[in-house]
């Protein structure tokens, strides 16, 4: 946002910290990054970002190695909060409208705005949130600081509606997980966060980090 102070940490939250510190440390559900005015002033390289230019657009998602960029414009009519909500697609290079959000000017919208986001992305994705499915999978690591990696990527996936350890084993615990929609996504969302998932001769599902 160029609006000026959008950025500003001194008072709270600024609306960008808002948007990138959503969701927790083990269940992340905040934007990637987020854009905003620290001062009064405005500089080119923000304002083109902010104004749909394609070409910065393009080179904040390969920076942040990210195929998707939400843009969301805030601006105050008389008592009212306007959100205008927009995705951007590096593969195919343009910017799709989403929706008009409409929030009392004095109200906590961001909780709201969260969920529909995470539901429009779902229903976009193909996830169906009427299917609910369990897995149990064996999660392979090499030390607790990548078993707590491999749990950080799982969570972040808006499909997992939970993931529980089951069993404990020295490098390969065995974790319950249950998710939305079927196999297929599941394993595409998985793959894109970089981890390895496959099912063994024995039926056994193996989770690891990508190689």
């Amino acid at each position: 946002t160029i609006t000026c102070g959008t950025g500003d940490f001194d008072y709270g939250n600024s609306s960008s910290e808002a948007f990138v510190k959503a969701g927790s440390v083990s269940n992340p559900e905040g934007a990637v990054a987020a854009v905003g005015m620290a001062e009064t002033g405005t500089h080119t390289a923000y304002n083109n970002i902010v104004n749909m230019d394609l070409a910065s657009l393009s080179k904040l998602s390969n920076k942040y190695q990210s195929n998707h960029i939400l843009l969301i414009y805030l601006k105050h009519q008389d008592n009212i909060i306007v959100l205008d909500l927009n995705l951007f697609s590096l593969k195919e290079k343009n910017i799709t409208f989403i929706k008009k959000l409409n929030f009392p000017i004095l109200s906590d919208y961001h909780p709201k705005l969260y969920e529909f986001i995470n539901n429009w992305w779902k229903i976009n994705n193909l996830i169906d949130n009427s299917e609910i499915n369990q897995i149990m999978c064996e999660i392979q690591n090499e030390n607790i600081e990548e078993l707590y990696l491999i749990n950080l990527k799982i969570n972040s996936l808006s499909q997992i509606k939970s993931n529980i350890v089951n069993k404990i084993k020295f490098q390969k615990n065995n974790n319950k997980i249950t998710f939305y929609g079927n196999y297929k996504m599941l394993f595409y969302g998985l793959s894109q966060n970089n981890l390895d998932i496959k099912i063994n001769k024995s039926d056994q599902c193996i989770i690891k980090l990508a190689s």
